[in-house]
Formats: C-alpha cells, sequence, structure tokens
C-alpha cells in the first residue's frame, strides 16, 4: 500500500521517498521475523499447565511440614523449588511476549503513520520535500532499530 502510493506520486516524490521504500521493506521483513518467533515461542509455552503447576506447589507444601523422613522432604523441597522455577520463568516469558507484541503493534502502526505521510506529501503543496522525506526516513530507522534489537533478543531467547 505504501509502495503503491509511492510509485502513483510524481517523480520528485518517488525519488526523495526511495530510501523510505527500501526501510519499508526491511521494517516489513522484520516484522515478519519477529512475528513469526514470538508465534513460535507461545507456541511451545502451551504444554505447560501453570494452573496444575501451582496446585502442585500447593500440594507439596502442605506435604512438606508433614514429611518426617528428610530423604523425602529434601525431594519434595527440590521438586517445590523446580516448580517455583518454573513459574518464574514462564512470567518473564509472558512477559517479553507481551513486549514483543506491543513492539509489533508499534511497528504497524508506525507504517499506518508513515503511509499517510507520504499521501499527506504527495498530494500538499510542500515546500522542502527533501526535509519531509528525511523525517519520515528517520522514523523508520528508529523503528527498525528496534525491531531489530527485539529479533536480536527473540534469537537469544531461542538459543539461535
Amino acid at each position: 500500500r505504501i509502495e503503491r502510493a509511492v510509485r502513483e506520486s510524481p517523480e520528485a516524490v518517488q525519488r526523495a521517498l526511495a530510501i523510505t521504500l527500501e526501510q519499508v521493506g526491511a521494517i516489513t521483513d522484520t516484522v515478519y521475523e519477529v512475528a513469526y518467533k514470538s508465534q513460535s515461542l507461545e507456541e511451545s509455552l502451551k504444554p505447560v499447565r501453570e494452573a496444575e503447576e501451582q496446585q502442585e506447589i500447593a500440594r507439596l507444601q502442605k506435604l512438606l511440614p508433614a514429611t518426617q523422613d528428610p530423604y523425602l522432604q529434601r525431594q519434595y523441597q527440590e521438586t517445590l523449588e523446580a516448580k517455583r522455577e518454573l513459574l518464574e520463568n514462564m512470567a518473564r516469558i509472558r512477559n517479553g511476549l507481551e513486549r514483543w507484541q506491543a513492539q509489533l503493534q508499534r511497528a504497524a502502526t508506525t507504517l499506518d503513520n508513515l503511509y499517510s505521510q507520504v499521501l499527506m506529501i504527495r498530494s500538499a503543496e510542500i515546500r522542502n520535500l527533501t526535509e519531509a522525506s528525511d523525517v519520515v526516513s528517520q522514523s523508520l530507522r528508529q523503528q527498525i532499530e528496534e525491531l531489530r534489537l527485539t529479533n536480536k533478543a527473540m534469537d537469544e531467547v531461542f538459543g539461535r
């Protein structure tokens, strides 16, 4: 949609927004990559049943003080700690996913904004076309960098 709007613009606008078009491709590719990784991570979390883990933690907390056998007590304690760690990790992962989703929404909004800016540049009498396109280009560069950092963080989560 953005590319079409630029292609349908006067030649001077097309030249001024050439770099912006390259950035649109980069941001779109990165958005798709981040979205795919986010979706994949969400899918991998489905097998963990947090409510059941919380119930098991409650059960172990009740069993622990009533158990006299030191070996059994140690096993219960270690299992309890492992389950707590699992739930803490799940909370961190979900928080990261929420952040990534928010960043994807921001990127989509940025692209919508870009579209409206292209239309504005195309339809309005803008005295300094270069300055207007530079502002758009700078905004996109910032968004691309933020998405690349998100993508890198997701690679670290996935261990790639």
